[in-house]
């Protein structure tokens, strides 16, 4: 299928893009991508992020120069969601202001172009297309993507028969099993959940403002003050 989409700048800060050309750090320079609704972003999509860079450079020395949530296309929400889906570039802002409110804006980014194509793209396409575009934006720096996800993402989408994922533990599987060994050479990972937020999920958050109980712990003050402009937590 031909692509007819549009290029577009991953808007990198000074810092980031500093850090994606130096050439006086020798290590492995990796970035890591997550795809997804966002619908809203909870405290675990950043947090899996953290734990992949903490793993990542402390097991294998490699230099995580940066990471980027590609919240999903519209369409694909409607679908899946209906009327509960959040419209885009709210989902977007709200990305933005997480990333502000945990200071991280020097490391991760937001990357619109998913959503702003005009049909929805599944994540294995949006995997590539993120590493083409850095390739073809940093031709001199040998930067790859590793995709973050949960164990049972890894198993629904059978990403054992790709390679690229850093895979973040989930409740109900267990790294003992030998379907999860971090294999280097496939550049396939697992990694410990050590912080809490086993249970935290966008739907968790949904369930809980039916319910009309507080999510407060599980998203962060300027999302859920966002929610509330928005009408969403009503």
């Amino acid at each position: 299928m031909e692509n007819k989409m549009k290029e577009n700048s991953f808007n990198l800060s000074q810092k980031l893009i500093d850090k994606f050309t130096d050439i006086n750090d020798s290590r492995r320079k990796i970035v890591l991508l997550c795809t997804g609704s966002f619908n809203p972003i909870h405290k675990m999509h950043i947090i899996q992020f953290q734990l992949a860079k903490e793993y990542l450079e402390s097991e294998f020395n490699y230099n995580i120069v940066g990471a980027i949530i590609s919240p999903s296309h519209d369409k694909y929400l409607k679908r899946k969601l209906g009327d509960e889906a959040i419209p885009f570039q709210e989902r977007v802002l709200m990305c933005k202001k997480a990333i502000l409110e945990e200071k991280l804006e020097n490391w991760m980014i937001i990357d619109e172009w998913e959503g702003n194509q005009d049909e929805f793209l599944d994540f294995f396409e949006i995997i590539q297309i993120v590493q083409n575009r850095i390739s073809k934006n940093f031709p001199n720096s040998k930067i790859d993507v590793i995709y973050v996800c949960g164990m049972d993402h890894f198993l629904r989408y059978k990403c054992y028969e790709r390679t690229g994922y850093a895979v973040v533990e989930r409740i109900g599987f267990s790294l003992e099993d030998s379907k999860f060994k971090t294999d280097q050479n496939r550049d396939i990972y697992f990694f410990k959940n050590t912080k809490k937020g086993f249970s935290m999920s966008s739907s968790k958050i949904r369930e809980l403002r039916d319910k009309g109980e507080s999510f407060d712990e599980l998203t962060y003050k300027s999302v859920i003050e966002r929610l509330n402009e928005i009408g969403w937590n009503q």
